[in-house]
């Protein structure tokens, strides 16, 4: 691309053609090497800030300056229908996501929740449609921490959900008690999670309710827990979060904690 000067840079171009028979060629190159130099100047002390003028863009690289018309005046722009889909699907997953999200960390105490992230969105993403019903059906078993899990501490016997108008019931039988590397932990509780949405899909409430203390030199534990709801309520997530301790006191080492999601879908 070629730029038209104006003002001394022009004058001393079209003065170089005029004398151009007149003087020594090497004499001649270098005249017109000093006009380029101050024709460019000239150009870029004037185009240095990018933007647009008019239907023109320009656009400042190193020493050169590139000029182009705005985006979509010779050819409206479109957007590619599966990437369009793409990015509607996203927002679905996302907005799916993220409150669950900050809702586990919470219950995690600030503790690095690891791939609970990543996992969770490629379970979401896997999933035959968008429903929020579908969504969380397919995050059962997902386990909060990758390195403590759940599952590995805890053998469940049974999973009950009695659903009614104002209210559900939650029925968890164990095989046995739980199991921790620390040798001291003697005791231990279990704490329900629920998160409920409404018809609208948004997050109506979340809320949780422990259990006493469960003593290992005592039978096996049975919770059953009752959470209220309301008319509004339509879909819910559940989880289930152990807790070691000695005595009666909160253990404070990291393998003692464990969450993992153990149900979810339509209240129906």
């Amino acid at each position: 691309m070629t730029y038209k000067t104006a003002g001394n840079s022009g004058s001393l171009y079209r003065a170089a053609q005029l004398f151009r028979g007149h003087l020594n060629p090497s004499i001649f190159l270098l005249y017109c090497s000093a006009i380029n130099s101050i024709a460019m100047g000239i150009l870029n002390g004037i185009l240095r800030v990018k933007g647009n003028v008019g239907e023109l863009v320009f656009v400042n690289f190193g020493q050169t300056i590139y000029v182009r018309r705005k985006r979509g005046t010779l050819k409206p722009a479109t957007v590619n229908k599966k990437f369009q889909q793409n990015v509607d699907r996203n927002e679905e997953v996302m907005h799916t996501a993220k409150p669950i999200h900050t809702i586990f960390t919470e219950y995690a105490g600030g503790k690095s929740t690891g791939r609970f992230w990543t996992n969770m969105l490629s379970r979401i993403r896997k999933c035959s449609n968008d429903d929020l019903e579908t969504h969380l059906e397919s995050l059962e078993d997902l386990e909060i921490f990758q390195n403590y899990q759940l599952s590995k501490r805890v053998l469940l016997k049974d999973f009950k959900l009695n659903i009614y108008k104002d209210h559900f019931k939650v029925d968890l039988e164990f095989k046995g008690h739980a199991s921790f590397k620390n040798e001291e932990n003697n005791c231990y509780y279990y704490e329900l999670i629920a998160i409920l949405w409404g018809k609208d899909k948004e997050i109506t409430e979340y809320k949780s309710i422990p259990t006493p203390w469960f003593y290992k030199r005592n039978r096996k534990p049975r919770i059953n827990v009752k959470f209220e709801r309301t008319k509004w309520d339509k879909y819910y997530l559940l989880a289930l979060k152990l807790q070691g301790g000695k005595q009666g006191e909160v253990s404070i080492m990291m393998p003692d904690k464990a969450i993992a999601i153990i149900g979810g879908g339509l209240l129906k």
